[in-house]
C-alpha cells in the first residue's frame, strides 16, 4: 500500500472577512419594514464591537420611542401591537436573558 502525500496547507487558508457593514447603507432589516413608527429597532445580539449591547438599558430605550403613543384610544394606534414584539433580535435577548424568566 502507498502512502498518498498529505494535503498541502495551501488548501486550508481562508480568506474570511469579519461580517461587519461597511457602510450604514448596507444593513437592512428583515422586520418590522412596514411599520414606520419603529424609528430605532432593537440592536443586534454579539455586536459589541461596534458598541451595540444589549442590555436592559437598550431595552428601554428601543420601548421609550412607544412611550409617546396615546393607548388609551386603541383605535388610533398607527401599528399593531404585536409590532413591538416582532423583531427576532428583541424576542431572543427576553428569552436569552436572566432577568425575565421564560419556561418552554
Amino acid at each position: 500500500m502507498k502512502i498518498e502525500c498529505p494535503l498541502p496547507l495551501e488548501y486550508l487558508i481562508l480568506d474570511v472577512s469579519t461580517g461587519f457593514p461597511t457602510a450604514n447603507n448596507q444593513m437592512k432589516s428583515t422586520f418590522n419594514d412596514t411599520c414606520s413608527i419603529i424609528k430605532t429597532p432593537f440592536c443586534i445580539e454579539n455586536r459589541t464591537r461596534t458598541d451595540e449591547l444589549q442590555d436592559m438599558d437598550t431595552l428601554a430605550l428601543y420601548l421609550q420611542q412607544f412611550a409617546e403613543i396615546d393607548f388609551k384610544r386603541a383605535n388610533s394606534l398607527p401599528y399593531k401591537t404585536t409590532d413591538i414584539l416582532a423583531g427576532l433580535h428583541l424576542l431572543r435577548y427576553l428569552v436569552a436573558n436572566d432577568i425575565f424568566q421564560f419556561s418552554m
